[in-house]
Formats: structure tokens, sequence, C-alpha cells
């Protein structure tokens, strides 16, 4: 007699992430799902219509054999445009039996950026902001640099990293920069914007220098000689230098209800407790293990308890 047994297949882990957070009106963004394994069917974005212009798709694989271990990942990578202004949820997607866990985002309009160009060009522009614009001590705020580019630039430019002229922070970058297009008051830009966690340390004001921009902007001249590669009729022009405004933040004292020892100003915290052993399994008199992990967001890892 043949005897089949059917195993339940085990579920696909999906991570949905996005490049940048908030997003304005006529600005993209990256949505990016990595999955670790293939889906049993092809993935239906349909939902995403809804709140989202669809501007581009695409889709990579990558596998890896680590200590006699082997893995693997799927990324699906799609360029989004906002269609209103507002909190947008990016719906959960079907990736064939499979769920994505839905993501909110924030679009703003593009009216409230507002550029900081350089008096002598219309090609180069900043923009930065801070959020929240107060805080409690020890809480993060995310420092957002955007430079705003509609021309090309000499590759020796340089963008500088946040600095204070009055207060005490801990700063750091957030991951890598990122690239897209935005358009500000009717005029397309390419973005190169950087994020940053500063953690105050202690209350007062946090008064940020202003950022610095330095570099030649590459001018196009006229020729008359055949150049097919644009080679001939380009120069360097004079060196160009762009300050942002100066930015300022409250930083708020510990909460005057808070009695605790340990202050964390997080703005999600999460404690989870897991046996090494099953919990119907547990025998009594034997051993077991009960392993409990604190999650928090806006924190840095240091000020959870160990």
């Amino acid at each position: 007699m043949l005897l089949l047994v059917s195993l339940p297949l085990q579920a696909a882990e999906i991570k949905v992430t996005v490049d940048h957070d908030p997003v304005g009106l006529n600005e993209t963004f990256t949505l990016i799902y990595e999955l670790d394994k293939s889906p049993d069917s092809p993935p239906d974005f349909t939902p995403l219509h809804d709140d989202f212009d669809l501007i581009n798709q695409g889709r990579s694989s990558s596998t890896s054999w680590v200590n006699g271990k082997f893995s693997s990942s799927i990324k699906w990578n799609l360029v989004l445009r906002p269609l209103r202004a507002g909190k947008l949820k990016i719906p959960p997607v079907q990736f064939g039996s499979d769920t994505s866990d839905e993501l909110e985002i924030t679009a703003i309009e593009a009216a409230q950026f507002r550029p900081q160009r350089d008096k002598g060009s219309n090609h180069v522009a900043l923009e930065v902001e801070a959020s929240p614009k107060s805080a409690y001590v020890q809480q993060q705020i995310i420092y957002t640099v955007r430079l705003l580019i509609n021309t090309n630039i000499s590759r020796n430019s340089t963008l500088s990293a946040p600095r204070l002229q009055g207060g005490n922070a801990m700063i750091e970058q957030i991951g890598k920069e990122s690239q897209y297009t935005a358009q500000r008051q009717g005029v397309n830009w390419q973005v190169v914007e950087r994020r940053y966690a500063v953690t105050p340390q202690q209350s007062g004001v946090l008064n940020f220098e202003p950022i610095h921009f330095e570099g030649q902007l590459v001018q196009q001249q006229p020729s008359n000689q055949f150049d097919p590669f644009n080679m001939l009729n380009t120069m360097l022009g004079p060196v160009s230098h762009i300050f942002s405004d100066p930015l300022s933040v409250e930083v708020k004292p510990q909460s005057a209800g808070f009695s605790g020892n340990l202050w964390l100003p997080a703005s999600k915290l999460e404690i989870h407790g897991k046996w090494s052993t099953p919990a119907d399994s547990l025998k009594t008199g034997e051993p077991a293990t009960l392993i409990i992990s604190v999650t928090a967001e806006g924190l840095r890892a240091e000020q959870l308890p160990a």
C-alpha cells in the first residue's frame, strides 16, 4: 500500500522597505520587496495603483553558501510616484500564497519643500529638515539633507555632514544615500538624499550649522567641430558654493511625570518572550531557557537594557 503524506509548505519571509520617507508629490521613491524564497506565482501589484503611479519595476536574485548553509534572496524594486498628499498606505501584496505586510509613507505637497539655491545658479539647490522639530533628551531626531541637481557636476564635488554650532548630540548617517527624481515649483531635479540619526545628550537647543556644497558645474560650449560624443564642447565652470539655511531643534528634558530608572523615549517599543522548548513540551524538573527580546525604534542599541 502506498501512503502519501502532505507536508505544509513553509511561508516565505517578505521584507518591505522604501528608500526614503517622506516623499513629495511628483517625486519618485523605490519600494523594495525582498523574499527568502521564490513565490509559487508572480506577484500582483494591482493594489498599489489606487494611490501610486508605477513608473518602473525590476527583479533580481542572489544566492550564497556560507559555513555550509545555503541562502537565497529575491528582490522586486518598484519605482513609484504618489498620486495625492497625506498618509498613504502601501497595501498588502500577494506573492502567490504569501502576503506582504502593510506599510505607511507620508506624501508632502511639493510647495512645502523650499530649496536654498546658489545665488549665481539655478542648477543646484539644497534642502534640510529635521523630524521631529521638538524632541526629548535622548530621543532620536532624523536630520535629512537633499542635494538637488538639474545639470552635470564635477566628480570632486563635496557635500558636508551635519555639525552643531551649539548643543550636545551624537550624529551618525543612516544607511547609504538614496537617489531619485523630484519636482519643485515645476522644475525637475535629480536628488541625492542623506539621512542622519541625531541623539541629543542634554536638554536645550541644538543649532545645526548650514550644510555646505562645493562643486563645479559642467557647462556646454558652442562648437562648430563634429563631436558625436559631446566631449569637445564641455568645460568646467567656476567653483560653486551653496549653504543651506541653519536649523534648530528644541530638546526638552525628561518628562516631569517620569519616575523610573530607565528613560526610553522610543517611537515604538516591543518586548517578546520565547521558550527554548515549546511551552506544551515543558516538563517538571527539566531546565528550560526563556529568551526575552526588546525591539525599539528611535533609540541607539546601547540605550536598551542589557
